[in-house]
């Protein structure tokens, strides 16, 4: 794939892989057609969700090489609820199909009836119970509301149609039937609390039909100011209702629509397909390596390493053993490019520290005796280096694990940083003089507080010991709840 692009769409999470291996490759790009993501799925509907995947999810946003949107809020909301940059957007509604909708709108007048129709899943985050609210408080107003589809919401939809004789309830569509109950309507209600982009507001354009949509995402962008429909003032019922009464309130202005929504999908359709920027691949950067290596007690394991270290595809000129008190090692040095220090017991970390104090060099190969690196593994973290040249450290995935990097502050919680076997810039450790204990995550853990940001290479080129991993988070749906609370998802 080395030199174009490669398009990924949802679920994000599975393509966690592709994105890591295009950020420590050289020269193929990743692009992301951006939908709603499973982690916001979760919080606004306030059910729990996967940490890990979570985790994963963000760092695909974060490290594609664009982020395929329908413009409008979409990026800026979810930075809002990120709390970070994303990656850069470039603005592509995609294949929108042909418009086949109706040249003219159905009558409407002061002494009609104004019906609506709304269409997708009765959840929480698709607004469908704020809708509902809203025809409740408008009265005896002359409007009716259909709503098709299916979900945790659907008891309530079925206890407002018991109670108000406006308000029908058909059940799941398909695809025939959302578009027959659309072009039965006069307008299409999308009133999610927040949405990239829902496809029913494409279909009900194509279909002639303007949509009352509430201001968030990609809908600020589809909605625009023209003909196309009605952005609500928010989100909240009230908005909902006051925009439903001044549409009731004004045949003549709704009939002036004319053929103006399926203008607008016309107009979007005919769009130009965007450039995407291709990457272009960058040489090997010219770096003095070092290695480190710590004699952990097993003289066979120690063996191994600096076997592995030796048969390495790009040349590693000099190895430091640090031997934490176990002795017995003497002779490594008899091996070229091998030195040996000795300290008295004081942990591994400790050891690492002194290691990489004393060898210098612009990168450094950081293992532990019976860390077996594949000989492709140094290669391909100076060309991860080079992609990237602000990364901290590289890795890869191991017999064991496959991490993330410091890439979230789900190292808080789990073990996602990756193994302490790395290439590593030596000022890493600068940082960091007293490294207390062996478990990479206290050292992952003060690398994403300062903002280092590491790359792990999704092959499993690092065979190391195992290393158990951390607790749980905390409660996903309560944390859910706080955090849908905490973002503001309409756009300013």
């Amino acid at each position: 794939m080395d030199g174009g692009f490669v398009e990924l769409s949802a679920p994000f999470a599975e393509h966690l892989a592709t994105v890591q291996g295009a950020r420590t490759g050289d020269g193929t790009a990743v692009a992301v057609r951006l939908s709603l993501p499973d982690e916001v799925r979760g919080v606004l509907d306030g059910v729990a969700t996967d940490p890990a995947r979570d985790a994963a999810e963000r760092f695909v946003l974060r490290h594609a090489d664009v982020l395929l949107t329908p413009g409008g809020d979409v990026v800026a909301a979810l930075e809002r609820f990120y709390g970070e940059p994303l990656a850069p957007e470039v603005v592509s509604l995609g294949d929108l199909g042909a418009a086949a909708g109706d040249p003219e709108l159905p009558w409407l007048d002061e002494h009609g009836t104004l019906r609506l129709v709304f269409v997708g899943d009765l959840a929480p985050r698709t607004g469908i119970r704020e809708l509902l609210d809203a025809m409740a408080l408008l009265g005896d107003a002359d409007v009716t509301l259909t709503v098709r589809g299916a979900g945790p919401l659907a008891s309530e939809v079925a206890t407002a149609a018991a109670r108000d004789r406006r308000v029908s309830h058909g059940g799941p569509a398909t695809a025939e039937e959302a578009s027959l109950a659309v072009r039965d309507a006069h307008a299409a209600v999308v009133c999610p609390r927040w949405d990239v982009l829902p496809g029913i507001a494409v279909r009900a354009l194509a279909l002639n039909r303007p949509v009352l949509a509430t201001p968030v995402g990609g809908l600020v962008e589809l909605i625009g100011p023209d003909r196309s429909g009605w952005l609500a003032a928010g989100t909240a019922a009230a908005d909902l209702a006051a925009a439903i009464a001044d549409i009731r309130a004004d045949p003549d202005g709704y009939l002036r629509l004319g053929d103006g929504p399926r203008a607008r999908h016309t107009a979007l359709a005919d769009r130009a397909a965007p450039a995407l920027p291709v990457p272009a691949p960058r040489a090997l950067p010219d770096l003095d390596l070092r290695a480190v290596v710590v004699h952990t007690g097993d003289r066979r394991a120690l063996e191994r390493t600096l076997d592995a270290v030796a048969a390495s595809d790009h040349p590693v000129p000099q190895v430091t053993v640090v031997d934490d008190g176990h002795g017995g090692v003497a002779d490594v040095e008899r091996r070229q490019g091998v030195r040996l220090l000795a300290q008295t017991p004081s942990g591994v970390a400790a050891a690492r520290n002194l290691g990489v104090a004393v060898a210098g060099g612009d990168l450094t190969l950081v293992l532990d005796g019976g860390d077996v690196p594949e000989p492709g593994f140094v290669g391909r973290a100076l060309r991860a280096f080079a992609r990237d040249p602000r990364l901290a450290y590289v890795t890869s995935w191991t017999d064991h694990e496959r991490p993330l990097g410091t890439e979230d502050a789900l190292i808080d919680a789990a073990d996602v940083g990756g193994p302490p076997a790395a290439l590593v810039r030596p000022e890493v450790f600068e940082h960091h003089p007293r490294l207390d204990g062996a478990r990479a995550r206290w050292f992952h853990q003060r690398l994403w507080r300062l903002g280092l940001r590491g790359a792990v290479i999704p092959e499993l080129l690092l065979h190391t010991a195992s290393r158990p991993g951390a607790g749980a988070p905390d409660d996903a749906a309560l944390r859910a709840a706080h955090r849908a609370r905490a973002v503001r998802w309409t756009a300013a």
